[in-house]
């Protein structure tokens, strides 16, 4: 299939788990876009945030940049609802002033803004074709802008219920034409369509167990509803698993940590 869909939901469950994935990213992010920093043209970028959920990183962009516009966008009409409601009660100006919309962002509709800075973090592993987005992203931004990407690049754990748990996510993206681990590909993605890549990096990085457990934990009580996942998997397998990292969240089962390099992307605009 190619669509663009969504696995993991927009649920209070869903919530939740961009929430406690915006925590456990939250250091990588902030170094990255510091590099990203003396790579811009002006020191208030006007700045666009590629599927934005609920708000995580379009405060993170606001409270880096400090932008002089800052749009938002994401597919799901109640994560717009919430980033709205959040950014509306940050201490940070750049984030109240921030527009966030409902809309696709393959659809290039942020394109109009002529943004200086174009962040996007765990978007591209959710569409079908993430090649044609970084295209649309790169010309839309002003001469000298910067695109800037992360995605995970992979997952281990020689815990093997997590190494099947990885197995099973990556089947149920692969059916939907999507890729878990799209982070290791994004510079030859880039060279490939003509783009020019100032920096590509795959970052080590490592999370704990307990971490982790907790998200795949909410994963897999989202997706196990999938159509496809339904048809596919074993719901026993599924329960086994979500009991395991329950346990493992709660520290009731001490494992190894997770290692989950990132892929790093900075790609920028010709100046004419």
């Amino acid at each position: 299939m190619s669509i663009n869909h969504y696995t993991f939901g927009d649920t209070d469950l869903a919530l939740v788990r961009l929430d406690r994935l915006a925590d456990a990213y939250e250091t990588t992010s902030r170094a990255f876009l510091r590099s990203v920093i003396p790579l811009t043209t002006t020191a208030r970028p006007r700045s666009v945030d590629l599927g934005c959920g609920p708000g995580n990183t379009t405060r993170l962009i606001a409270a880096m940049f400090r932008p002089s516009r800052l749009d938002a966008y994401d597919a799901s009409d109640r994560f717009v609802a919430v980033a709205r409601r959040r950014l509306a009660e940050s201490t940070l100006e750049s984030a109240r002033q921030a527009y966030v919309h409902h809309d696709d962002v393959t659809a290039g509709s942020f394109a109009r803004h002529c943004p200086d800075l174009v962040y996007a973090r765990h978007l591209l592993t959710h569409v079908a074709e993430p090649a044609a987005l970084l295209r649309r992203a790169s010309r839309a931004l002003a001469p000298g802008g910067v695109l800037a990407v992360e995605e995970t690049a992979g997952l281990d754990n020689a815990d093997p219920l997590f190494r099947r748990y990885y197995e099973l996510v990556s089947a149920l993206q692969a059916h939907y034409g999507q890729r878990t681990t799209i982070g290791r590909d994004l510079g030859t993605m880039a060279s490939t369509n003509g783009l020019v890549v100032v920096d590509f990096t795959i970052r080590a990085h490592s999370l704990p167990a307990t971490t982790m457990a907790a998200l795949h934990e909410a994963n897999i009580a989202t997706w196990r509803h999938d159509p496809f996942a339904r048809e596919t998997f074993d719901r026993a397998e599924l329960t086994e698993l979500q009991r395991h990292f329950s346990s493992v969240a709660l520290g009731h089962v001490a494992t190894s940590a997770t290692s989950a390099p990132i892929g790093q992307l900075i790609v920028r605009a010709p100046t004419g």
